[in-house]
């Protein structure tokens, strides 16, 4: 992948507000990736494709389905995406997706805040024994951590707590919650 190619994506979703994955919470989240040799992501929230570029350049990752509910970060992310034939994109709600009998090594949850608890039971469907569940921006730009929050923001950063308390009770599965990388990362898994 051009690294030059990289930038200009980045760049894009800079200017266009869209949001994007935090570099040093990618690194993090990469070198989980490597461990653990994932060739597969399921991604919910695709954004202009940034992240997803991103995935595609780490070793081992092979196939990439990824969902955008916007049509206007759809249509970004799928000209950024256009020369992968191993990366998918639908611009459809994930809660309505059927379809696949696919099973997905890694599934990065990173769409809408208020609908990650819906988006995690329904990713259930897709996963292997094995497979990592990553939720990026549990922090929400660090909201969580004052104590004004504006209140366009409060149903977010409510419904992330609320989304942080069922990962850490959920049963059968381990969550670790890392709220320094990037703009805060669970990584949960099976026991």
């Amino acid at each position: 992948m051009d690294s030059l190619f990289l930038k200009k994506v980045r760049t894009e979703a800079d200017i266009y507000k869209i949001p994007r994955i935090k570099d040093e919470g990618f690194e993090f989240i990469k070198q989980l990736v490597i461990d653990h040799k994932i060739e597969s992501v399921l991604e919910i929230g695709s954004g202009n494709g940034y992240s997803t570029l991103l995935y595609f350049t780490l070793p081992y990752v092979r196939k990439i389905l990824t969902f955008e509910y916007n049509p206007k970060r759809y249509n970004l992310a799928r000209h950024n995406l256009k020369n992968n034939k191993n990366i998918r994109i639908l611009n459809q709600d994930f809660l309505e997706y059927f379809e696949s009998g696919e099973r997905f090594d890694l599934i990065f949850i990173d769409g809408m805040k208020r609908k990650y608890i819906d988006f995690f039971k329904h990713s259930l469907r897709f996963a292997k024994h094995s497979t990592i569940f990553i939720s990026d921006n549990i922090n929400f730009t660090g909201f969580d951590k004052k104590d004004s929050i504006p209140k366009k923001h409060q149903n977010i950063v409510k419904s992330l707590k609320e989304y942080r308390e069922y990962l850490t009770k959920l049963d059968g599965f381990d969550t670790k919650i890392f709220p320094d990388k990037g703009d805060g990362i669970a990584i949960t898994k099976k026991r």
